[in-house]
């Protein structure tokens, strides 16, 4: 039995005659087209801070272009870290990466690039399996990841404990203790923790 990866050449040579019997296996296959597959993620929300309060003093027509400004700074983004956009509702997104220490980098980045044009958003972030579906991505990572950002302040990139599990060690980044939280949904308390640059 011999094991050829995909697009391995065979040739024979002399003038033997060979016979073979050509079959694919599953090794390195994903699921079917439409099927599910479940993987370890990290799941990141952003949520623009006083969003209601923005838009009222803004007016419709400012807050349209703020917000479409504001849509253009988060893609720009999230393309130097290998995020994935799953979904957006106007003022937050959710995006998931293969790398914890890819959103937290990235989280930092969309605060500093949003804070420079003078809009506050708060980021929350958690590790966990997912199942991924089409353009869809569930498991409990994506509503705890949805409460953690409910818990962050201005400014904020807040992680879960496995989170900054994953990540430690990871260079330039620090992590200070907010608490143990009760997260709604979830059976524990978890341990969330504030990220941000080592030289910050």
């Amino acid at each position: 039995m011999i094991d050829l990866p995909p697009g391995h050449v065979t040739w024979v040579e002399g003038d033997e005659v060979l016979e073979m019997v050509d079959w694919a296996g599953g090794a390195g296959f994903d699921t079917r087209p439409g099927g599910e597959a479940r993987a370890m993620a990290t799941i990141l929300f952003t949520d623009v801070v006083d969003s209601t309060a923005l838009a009222r003093d803004a007016g419709d027509a400012s807050w349209k272009r703020t917000v479409a400004m504001h849509e253009d700074v988060v893609r720009s983004v999230l393309a130097g870290f290998g995020g994935r956009e799953v979904e957006t509702a106007g003022d937050s997104f959710l995006v998931v990466f293969d790398s914890a220490e890819g959103a937290i980098r990235c989280g930092l980045a969309l605060v500093e690039a949003l804070g420079a044009i003078q809009f506050p958003i708060r980021v929350g972030i958690h590790s966990g399996e997912v199942v991924m579906s089409g353009d869809d991505v569930r498991g409990l990572a994506v509503p705890a990841a949805a409460r953690i950002v409910a818990r962050a302040g201005a400014g904020e990139v807040l992680v879960s404990g496995i989170t900054r599990d994953i990540a430690e060690g990871a260079t330039g980044l620090r992590f200070e203790s907010r608490g143990r939280h009760r997260l709604k949904g979830l059976e524990r308390e978890h341990e969330l923790f504030a990220a941000g640059s080592a030289a910050g």
